[in-house]
């Protein structure tokens, strides 16, 4: 019989991790408003840079429904994905 721990041997193992917040890229968007008119949660609101005004999501508010990611007529809204790795051990 095999001792818990003896002989085990460690895999990494890796996910991809999605419903991450999105961003949006200021050099694409048009400032057409229309993300800010789907946001169910209004975290999505326009503040002053120097490239004029932009649209800027609210992490805390956000509630990943990628809605802004759909209506954006130019692609600027998008949604990156984590890859996420550990360590599982195997006996």
């Amino acid at each position: 019989m095999r001792q818990r721990g003896a002989g085990s041997a460690a895999f990494p193992q890796s996910a991809l991790r999605a419903g991450g917040i999105p961003w949006i890229d200021a050099a694409s968007c048009s400032r057409c408003g229309l993300c800010l008119a789907v946001c169910p949660s209004g975290a999505i609101d326009g503040r002053a840079s120097e490239l004029g005004w932009l649209p800027f999501v609210d992490e805390r508010r956000c509630v990943r429904c990628e809605l802004c990611v759909a209506v954006c007529p130019e692609q600027a809204a998008e949604v990156a994905f984590e890859i996420v790795t550990w360590e599982r051990s195997v006996s």
